[in-house]
């Protein structure tokens, strides 16, 4: 009887032992399904984090910009950039209030720990302000504007100009005088302090650089090749 039950459950095991080989896993099945490339990539659209090395103006146009990725970029479980990849751009000829406006002409050098060391990346995409978020649950409503963020600087020489042509449009402003003037002294002051001034970026600054291009790791190039 006993004999009998032990042949009984070792068949039972073989049946089990039998079915599992031909059961498949869920990752078995997805693999099937899933065509998993080997190419690293990252599709267009993808925002890197950067910050400045060194200070950038606006009195300078094509200066050179200078930056590091500060946040790493994944895609399909695949580390794409890492953070403290260095990152090369230019400025451009004009300036928004205090946002400098770049070329959209970028290069991207490895001088990471890894295989891609020494490489770079030609790419394209603008370079956007990146502010503080307000709270855990809001962005700054300036966060994302075009062109880098500092401040707006004149000198104390021009701004003494603007600010006796401000003064001027104040007074004739409480002595009731022509409205129409008034409008036109503080748009020429306006304009003066626009023609007058020149933003400023310090090194450490951080924003976005917005890429419009397929990022393919593949077609980096080691410099001197």
């Amino acid at each position: 009887m006993k004999k009998h039950a032990f042949l009984m459950a070792m068949g039972v095991v073989g049946l089990i032992m039998a079915g599992c080989t031909s059961v498949k896993t869920a990752d078995a099945v997805g693999a099937e399904k899933i065509s998993v490339s080997k190419e690293r990539f990252a599709p267009s659209g993808r925002i890197l984090e950067c910050q400045l090395l060194f200070p950038i103006e606006s009195t300078s146009p094509n200066m050179p910009i200078i930056g590091l990725v500060t946040k790493n970029l994944w895609h399909a479980g695949n580390l794409i950039i890492p953070a403290g990849v260095e990152i090369h751009g230019r400025t451009s000829s004009k300036h928004i209030g205090e946002r400098i406006l770049t070329e959209n002409t970028w290069t991207i050098v490895w001088r990471t720990k890894s295989v891609d060391n020494g490489k770079e990346l030609k790419i394209n995409g603008y370079a956007l302000s990146k502010e503080p978020m307000k709270s855990t649950e809001s962005w700054d409503m300036k966060d994302g504007e075009p062109g880098i963020r500092g401040e707006l600087i004149i000198s104390s020489q021009k701004a003494e100009i603007v600010s006796d042509i401000s003064g001027y449009a104040d007074n004739a402003e409480k002595e009731s005088k022509n409205p129409e003037s008034i409008s036109l002294l503080r748009k020429y002051a306006n304009k003066l302090i626009e023609d007058f001034s020149y933003a400023h970026c310090s090194g450490g600054t951080e924003f976005y650089l917005y890429v419009t291009d397929k990022i393919n790791i593949s077609k980096a190039e080691l410099a001197g090749k």
